[in-house]
């Protein structure tokens, strides 16, 4: 079953396209971590387009489709390969560095970019005029839930720092 929207370029085709877009006029010269990065993402890209199972499809017309396992153990690794960069390592790789300072991993970033969302989309629906206002009642719901950010409770100051990093 072919997806809403599909080009009609075989998957091999586009793989091979995507390929030699990125690496197609440039010689070998080593491995680096951006040219790993970027080829298990074009790989991971071609293997969501032809991977993916169809669950069902919205009013209108938009495909809504499941993502292969496979696809998202790439994902991992790729957030594991680009926390490398900020001195993060991932138990699957070797240690870099894991210094008092460390920067979040990809996952927590991904955790407070949706953090950040969700504020902003909650203080506009209740008609909250400040952010800290809506980041406190935000964090007296998540702390109602049980949720943690970093293994701590989350405070309405804690939420609104999340705008200023």
């Amino acid at each position: 079953m072919k997806g809403v929207g599909r080009p009609a370029v075989a998957p091999q085709g586009r793989l091979l396209e995507k390929l030699n877009e990125r690496f197609g006029g440039a010689e070998h010269d080593g491995l680096k971590r951006r040219d790993v990065i970027d080829l298990l993402n074009i790989v991971r890209s071609n293997l969501t387009d032809t991977m993916c199972s169809p669950l069902s499809t919205l009013k209108d017309g938009t495909a809504v489709e499941l993502e292969h396992p496979a696809t998202e153990i790439l994902m991992e690794l790729i957030d594991a390969l680009c926390d490398l960069d900020k001195g993060l390592t991932h138990e699957v790789l070797t240690a870099y560095s894991h210094g008092s300072n460390a920067s979040l991993s990809a996952q927590q970033r991904k955790q407070d970019e949706a953090l950040k969302v969700a504020i902003l989309a909650y203080q506009k629906d209740h008609g909250i005029k400040s952010r800290i206002a809506a980041c406190r009642k935000v964090a007296r719901a998540l702390n109602s839930q049980g949720f943690h950010r970093r293994g701590e409770a989350v405070t309405g100051k804690s939420l609104d720092r999340l705008f200023r990093d």
